[in-house]
C-alpha cells in the first residue's frame, strides 16, 4: 500500500519544488535576471532544462492531484487547478525560441495559466472571506501580473522577478486557504 502524503504538505511540496527548480536554474544561468525572458528562459538551454521540467511539471502535477482528489464539490477551482498541468505540459513541449508559431503556443498558454490563477485567487479570495491576507496576495498577484503583461514586449526589464513574485504569491493563496477550501467547498458551488 501506497502512503499518501498529507495534502496540506503536497501544496507547501509544490510550492517548494517550484522555487527550488527556479533557483537552481538562475544559478546556472545568472543573466536570467538581466534579460527579459522569464522564467520559460531556463527552458531553451540544456542546462536548465531539467530543472525547469521538473519545476513546472512536478509542481503543477501536485497541485492538479490536490484538486482532483481533495476539492470534488468546489468545480470551478477544481477544474482550473487540473487545467493548470496541460498548460504547464504545453508551455515547457513549445519552446518560445523554436519558431512563430512554438512561440505563438508557448505565450497562449502562458497568459492562460496567470489568467486562472488570478481567476482562482479572485474566486477564492471572494468565496472564501475577504480576509486581509487573501486580499493582500490578490493585489501582489494583481500587480505583478500587470508588471508581467507590461515586460512581455520589451528587450530590458523584470518579467522573470514578476513572475517569479506571481507565482509565489498564488502559492500562498493556495496554501493559506487549504482548510477553508476543505470546510466550505459544499457552498461555494451554489
Amino acid at each position: 500500500m501506497v502512503k499518501r502524503l498529507n495534502l496540506v504538505n503536497d501544496i507547501f511540496l509544490a510550492d517548494i519544488i517550484l522555487i527550488i527548480s527556479l533557483l537552481i536554474d538562475v544559478l546556472i544561468r545568472p543573466e536570467s535576471l538581466a534579460n527579459n525572458s522569464g522564467i520559460s528562459y531556463f527552458g531553451i538551454f540544456l542546462n536548465t532544462l531539467p530543472a525547469y521540467v521538473a519545476g513546472l511539471s512536478m509542481s503543477s502535477y501536485i497541485i492538479a492531484r490536490f484538486a482532483f482528489l481533495k476539492i470534488k464539490k468546489y468545480r470551478v477551482v477544481r477544474v482550473m487547478l487540473i487545467a493548470l498541468f496541460p498548460f504547464n505540459l504545453f508551455l515547457i513541449t513549445f519552446p518560445y525560441d523554436v519558431n512563430r508559431f512554438y512561440a505563438d503556443v508557448h505565450q497562449t498558454f502562458g497568459v492562460l495559466i496567470f489568467v486562472f490563477e488570478l481567476l482562482i485567487s479572485l474566486y477564492i479570495s471572494e468565496k472564501l472571506g475577504k480576509i486581509f491576507f487573501n486580499r493582500l496576495l490578490l493585489s501582489i498577484e494583481l500587480i505583478s501580473g500587470l508588471f508581467s503583461a507590461y515586460y512581455l514586449a520589451p528587450k530590458n526589464g523584470f518579467l522573470m522577478q514578476a513572475q517569479i513574485i506571481y507565482q509565489i504569491a498564488f502559492g500562498l493563496m493556495l496554501l493559506v486557504n487549504y482548510q477553508q477550501l476543505q470546510n466550505k467547498a459544499t457552498n461555494l458551488t451554489k
